[in-house]
């Protein structure tokens, strides 16, 4: 009887990772508007695997991105932490961008629920808005990954292109494009 129990147990842990492994394949989620929980459609969303050792941010090492839905929402592959790197793993960072929008907090009812609200800022901390985002989300260790902040960077160079009108606004759009190419090589 000792023996049987101790197989069930063995098993069970043996199926326990495939099982996690399965359930764990997307990062899911949804964007809506802060203060009416309507869907918002065709937001970019990037998400960004941190690693969190010891304790604290030390690195950004893959990257994937999406666009949401008409209902919102959105959905990349998993990535899990390669073995050789040490400590708890990665955890994923979400940003999310939609023209005319800016980042809300977080509400704290759904962790997968991210919220934007209308942008009312004018046009000079606007682009020092979409610049910050593109710093953010720089993730120089992920390798070949790193190619799926394009469309995040494309659309803040496209908004910053539509809107600038002085030297120094100029001088933002030639550094957001600077970025872009960076990192399609």
């Amino acid at each position: 009887m000792m023996s049987y129990r101790i197989a069930v147990l063995f098993l069970a842990c043996l199926l326990a990772p495939s099982v996690h492994a399965a359930s764990d394949s997307f990062k899911e989620g949804s964007v809506l508007q802060d203060g009416t929980d309507t869907a918002i459609a065709g937001a970019v969303v990037v998400v960004r695997w941190q690693d969190r050792s010891l304790g604290r941010q030390t690195g950004c090492l893959h990257t994937e991105s999406a666009v949401t839905d008409a209902q919102g929402r959105y959905r990349v592959p998993a990535w899990q932490t390669p073995s050789e790197i040490p400590g708890p793993g990665a955890e994923p960072v979400v940003t999310v961008y939609k023209q005319g929008f800016q980042q809300s907090r977080m509400h704290g009812r759904n962790r997968d629920t991210q919220y934007l609200k209308p942008s009312v800022q004018e046009r000079k901390a606007r682009l020092d808005y979409l610049l910050r985002i593109n710093h953010i989300i720089e993730c120089h260790a992920a390798g070949d990954s790193r190619k799926n902040l394009l469309p995040l960077k494309q659309a803040l160079y496209q908004e910053a292109l539509e809107m600038a009108v002085t030297e120094e606004d100029k001088k933002t759009v030639d550094e957001l494009q600077a970025s872009i190419e960076a990192t399609a090589k």
